[in-house]
């Protein structure tokens, strides 16, 4: 394939695929009727708000998001504890 035809048509969507990817998931239905609700009347697509929801938890800090979650935090938080104190020996 020429080179060429590698190129984006749009410069925007280049500089948004820098520092952005899609992800894509699957959700219950409860959770869309959710999201549809919450979004409506703001103009906002579905992706828009998931994606709202997502730099909410960002900004939040990426707390824990089940109990799985938490204990993978608390055991990689213990093991950098213990790589620090090698190192301090």
């Amino acid at each position: 394939m020429p080179a060429e035809a590698c190129e984006l048509s749009n410069p925007a969507v280049g500089k948004i695929s820098e520092k952005n990817h899609s992800v894509s998931t699957i959700v219950p239905k409860k959770a869309v009727t959710v999201i549809d609700a919450r979004r409506a009347g703001q103009s906002m697509t579905r992706s828009k708000y998931v994606s709202l929801i997502v730099s909410r938890w960002l900004a939040d800090g990426c707390p824990p998001v089940n109990d799985a979650d938490k204990a993978v935090r608390t055991l990689n938080s213990l093991s950098s504890i213990e790589k620090l104190t090698r190192k301090a020996s």
